[in-house]
């Protein structure tokens, strides 16, 4: 590409197009062109950042110990945020097939913002924007979290034991429940720990990480507050309970009341 081609490109595709042309024109001469094969390790978490990667072609992942997995796409400007603010990589990034990236070393970005204060003036002030969306985040997941904590259900009790027709086939049944999201009715006589087999179905399924709670139905108040959520109010567990598994015992006393919305939420 020739240089106006670049910064063309840049403006149009990268997060650098806040900056002033004529920074993107000397920014896009230190530029130089690398190629990666797919399945490459091009960064590793934990380590300081040695160069800001721009994605020019392919497809890259990220993966870490503490975030979910996380896909970057052409125009991605990786290391940004570890350069500006002089921090470890928070995760590692691998090719998902042979990618083509232009690379700025960390000693020509720091002259550039020597030259340019502009550069980290403005990127500060986004990842500020950045980090104050990730606080009201936070504290609307713990918010969440806090009306669901008397219901959760932190593990299954047991597993079930036993060489017999019957446990052989509950086996087998608890874990075809598990590949999917349909709803799962449970029925049996009293003590036959009905709820230890929907948490088992549930730490077996792909959603094992989501949460799980369990409602008394005979213990629900006729206007469903709790499931549903108060309006104008704080929402209801349903609501926080986001992509999780829910459980109902005793559902035979479930307020007929509420028995339309329900069936119309297990539809979705």
């Amino acid at each position: 590409m020739e240089l106006p081609e670049v910064v063309k490109w840049l403006q149009e595709r990268t997060a650098l197009r806040i900056l002033k042309p004529e920074i993107l024109a000397e920014i896009s001469s230190y530029l130089e062109e690398i190629i990666t094969p797919s399945k490459f390790t091009l960064i590793r978490e934990n380590n300081p950042p040695e160069k800001l990667y721009i994605l020019k072609s392919g497809h890259v992942e990220t993966s870490s110990k503490t975030t979910p997995k996380m896909g970057f796409l052409p125009g991605a400007a990786i290391n940004l945020k570890a350069l500006i603010l002089n921090e470890p990589i928070s995760y590692t990034v691998t090719t998902l097939d042979r990618s083509a990236f232009w690379s700025l070393d960390r000693a020509a970005f720091q002259k550039l913002i020597q030259k340019y204060p502009e550069i980290y003036q403005v990127f500060s002030k986004q990842l500020a924007k950045e980090v104050k969306n990730l606080s009201t985040q936070l504290i609307q997941q713990q918010e969440l979290a806090t009306i669901l904590r008397p219901y959760l259900v932190n593990r299954a009790k047991r597993g079930i034991i036993g060489k017999s027709y019957y446990a052989t086939r509950l086996r087998n049944e608890i874990k075809q429940a598990s590949r999917n999201r349909e709803s799962v009715l449970i029925f049996g006589e009293p003590g036959l720990n009905k709820d230890n087999i929907a948490a088992l179905i549930h730490f077996g399924s792909a959603y094992r990480r989501e949460s799980v709670i369990q409602i008394d139905c005979s213990k629900v108040q006729n206007s469903g507050a709790e499931l549903f959520g108060r309006f104008g109010g704080k929402p209801g567990l349903i609501e926080a309970l986001g992509k999780g598994t829910l459980i109902l015992n005793n559902i035979q006393e479930l307020p007929k009341e509420l028995i339309p919305a329900l069936v119309l939420l297990l539809k979705k």
